[in-house]
């Protein structure tokens, strides 16, 4: 699948990142590729950089065209509240 087109897309250039609470060095050193595209094989990212020439490398794989939305392969976010969501708990 070769999503295309992308207004901005994100990678993490330099691979992971991490915060300073956790020892790491300030986050931040995300790369941008305007118009970009994302080639992805069998759940893996096959290969990223600008739409015409993965397009034209690529001219029969699968296509999502990713006009004006921003896409992020492999960035993941496990920062999470589960606390926060659903419904209120029930004080007895």
């Amino acid at each position: 699948m070769l999503i295309h087109s992308a207004s901005q897309l994100l990678t993490l250039a330099g691979g992971p990142q991490r915060g300073t609470a956790f020892g790491g060095k300030q986050l931040g050193t995300l790369g941008l590729i305007e118009d970009g595209a994302v080639l992805l094989r069998e759940g893996t990212i096959a290969a990223v950089g600008h739409s015409a020439d993965l397009r034209a490398a690529y001219p029969n794989e699968d296509s999502y065209d990713a006009s004006g939305r921003v896409v992020m392969p492999a960035f993941v976010d496990a920062h999470s509240h589960p606390s926060l969501g659903g419904r209120p708990r029930r004080r007895v």
